[in-house]
């Protein structure tokens, strides 16, 4: 007999609903690091990116005692997930599935064209938050902007939505620094927008820059021809917070939303990532081009 697995649409809908205002770790006190240090804000466009592309900075952020605040812009909608999850025996990762049995037909609404995945987005939700303590963050800021398209949302509506959050949050912390995906590298979508939306905010100082999460690179040797105006080489100590972090994503423990959804969709990014010492900075180039990608 095969395990219940079932993430009840109800149960869905209410962990996304508790997530979506932000929530400060246990453990960690914002409010006082803040009067002492500025913080420093990680713009994460999907779960799983702040793992893949952010966790090195974030460890060295701590390290010079300030503030860390993560935000995650998107709900994360996406019906080719919830397909894998309700697929049966899984055919992609075989023996590398952790779910019991390699098995998994949890009945997860798919759509269509990614409008209504509840189950998708809490579970990927709670394996952003379970990455999140990993890394120690003071606070979580999740501003569930719907994905790109959905619901009629045009790719310039979704930046305008994130230009005036991110404006809110410049005017409310000054001297804060910012992270953002280099979308014009990452050559997807969303992380260009979020790129688009900083390039309006922008301040007349070094306090915004850009990381390349690889979306495209998923080998060592592509990796290894990337220049940056600067690399980030992570100490091993800060190696098994990272690693940690990803792990967050392949995880069972259903008990908490855990569904290891993250090493589903991308496992050959997460493996890369898990194995590689190195984070990848920009600044925003001169010619900088905001509009969807070609």
């Amino acid at each position: 007999m095969r395990p219940d697995l079932t993430l009840s649409r109800r149960r869905a809908l209410a962990v996304a609903a508790a997530a979506a205002g932000g929530a400060i770790l246990p453990g960690r006190s914002p409010a006082t690091a803040a009067a002492t240090r500025p913080p420093v804000f990680f713009y994460s466009p999907h779960q799983d990116d702040e793992a893949l592309g952010y966790a090195g900075q974030i460890r060295a952020a701590q390290a010079a005692g300030r503030p860390v605040y993560l935000v995650l812009v998107t709900q994360g909608q996406n019906g080719a997930i919830a397909e894998l999850m309700n697929e049966g025996d899984d055919t992609q990762l075989g023996a590398r599935c952790s779910f019991p049995g390699h098995y998994h037909a949890l009945g997860w609404n798919e759509g269509p064209d990614n409008t209504d995945t509840p189950e998708v987005v809490a579970g990927r939700t709670a394996e952003f938050y379970q990455s999140a303590r990993a890394m120690g963050v003071d606070q979580v800021i999740n501003w569930a902007v719907p994905e790109i398209y959905i619901n009629g949302q045009t790719y310039d509506q979704f930046v305008a939505t994130v230009t005036d959050r991110l404006r809110a949050l410049v005017r409310r912390h000054p001297g804060a620094a910012h992270r953002f995906p280099a979308g014009w590298l990452d050559r997807q979508a969303t992380h260009k927008a979020i790129s688009d939306a900083a390039y309006a905010v922008r301040p007349p100082d070094s306090l915004f820059t850009y990381i390349h999460i690889y979306g495209d690179l998923d080998t060592q040797a592509q990796r290894d021809t990337v220049t940056a105006d600067r690399i980030l080489r992570i100490p091993d100590a800060d190696m098994a917070v990272k690693r940690a972090a990803i792990l967050a994503y392949n995880t069972y423990d259903p008990t908490h939303g855990l569904y290891c959804l993250g090493y589903h969709s991308y496992h050959d990014g997460l493996e890369q990532a898990y194995a590689d010492p190195r984070e990848w900075i920009y600044r925003l180039p001169a010619d900088y081009q905001p509009g969807q990608l070609d």
